[in-house]
Order: structure tokens, then C-alpha cells, then sequence
């Protein structure tokens, strides 16, 4: 399931303390570790495990960081196993023996840290429905952790979500659930239609610059 373009995906990346960014149409947190080379290592290739064990704690405490610097993060939640978590997604080795890492964090499981997990691991290719709201016309609507969106119940769906500047061809996939948004109120944004569904991914389309 195609969800986003390369080009919604840079108009809603933003950095965060500690040298991080976020980027809100894939949902992560991205943090770079650098780990030295130990000089008293008989040989690069010895130093090089140590060194990128020093990277990857590097990128976890960036990730720590720029995690509780989000919009909606209680700032005392404990992340520490969702960073644990965070996963490698590139790895450079130098010559020297010293080491650099690029990490990822789900935005989704900051939120779990949060609130407790409402279905886990939900994405793009196993979500039972994608959700595209069309909120541009609400005010003063950011991406954050933790937003709510009621429906034409009384009940509030919380659970994995996604921030796109504008909606191209292929959002969603081949057939997403189309509604609106009327107004934002206490991190509850409403919709025009039922709220998603436990298994749901949403995606908002939010306009203007975050």
C-alpha cells in the first residue's frame, strides 16, 4: 500500500533537540550516533563492535530527547523501552575502527508509552482501513503524539497516526475512508463520519507549514 510522495514527506520534517528530526508522513523520530574508535584497541576491526555499541547509545539518548520534545508528550513518560526498541537503519564503519549509526523511533510507540497500546505494530501494508481526514480547514491543527479524533459517536479513537502538508495520488492505497475535519478542541480533532476503527491507520492531511 503506497501511502505517501518523497515530496509530503519533506514538507512536514522538522528538527528536534538534541540534533534530531521528525518526520511526521512516516511517523519516526530519526537521531544519528557517532561512536570513536577506541586508540588502544589492538586493530580497527577490534575496536569497531565497542565503537558501535557507543554509536547506537548516542542515538538512543538523541532519540530520548527529541521524543519528549514532541507536541503531546507528557514530558516525566518513561520511553526508555520504546528507544530500547529504535532500530539501525544505517551503519558506518571507518577505517579507523570508529562507527556511525542512523536509528529510528515509531512515533506510534512513544505514543504506546504514553496511553498503553490500542493495536500494536500497525502500518501502511496491515492496516484493516486507512483513514484520510481532510482537516486543512480546521485552525491552528500541528502534528503531535497523541491525537484524538471522534466521530459521530461520543467515543475518541487514539492510535497510529500520520501528518501529510497535502494529499497526492496514492494516499491511502487504492481504496481509503475519505471524511472531514470540523473542529480541534483539547486534542480531539472531529470528523464528519464514523470514528476509525481499532485496526485503523489515519492519516491527516493538516495544509499550510507545521
Amino acid at each position: 500500500m503506497m501511502l505517501l510522495s518523497g515530496s509530503a514527506r519533506a514538507e512536514v520534517a522538522k528538527s528536534l533537540p538534541g540534533g534530531a528530526t521528525v518526520d511526521w508522513s512516516r511517523g519516526v523520530v530519526i537521531a544519528r550516533g557517532v561512536g570513536p574508535a577506541d586508540r588502544h584497541a589492538p586493530s580497527p576491526a577490534v575496536a569497531r563492535d565497542a565503537a558501535q555499541v557507543r554509536a547506537e547509545s548516542a542515538a538512543r539518548a538523541a532519540l530520548d530527547k527529541a521524543a519528549h520534545a514532541l507536541p503531546g508528550v507528557t514530558k516525566k513518560v518513561e520511553l526508555g523501552a520504546a528507544v530500547r526498541g529504535a532500530v539501525v537503519t544505517s551503519l558506518d564503519l571507518d577505517t579507523d575502527g570508529s562507527a556511525t549509526v542512523v536509528m529510528e523511533l515509531p512515533i506510534e510507540a512513544v505514543r504506546v508509552a504514553m496511553n498503553g497500546a490500542r493495536r500494536g505494530d500497525v502500518n501502511g501494508e496491515e492496516a484493516e482501513e486507512v483513514v484520510v481526514i481532510d482537516a486543512t480547514g480546521v485552525k491552528g491543527l500541528k502534528p503531535m503524539v497523541g491525537l484524538g479524533v471522534r466521530g459521530t459517536s461520543t467515543s475518541v479513537w487514539t492510535g497510529p497516526t500520520l501528518f501529510v502538508e497535502k494529499e497526492e495520488a496514492g494516499i491511502g492505497g487504492e481504496k481509503p475512508v475519505r471524511v472531514k475535519a470540523s473542529k480541534l478542541a483539547g486534542g480531539v480533532l472531529t470528523i464528519d463520519g464514523a470514528a476509525p476503527g481499532a485496526g485503523a491507520l489515519v492519516v491527516v492531511v493538516i495544509g499550510g507549514k507545521s
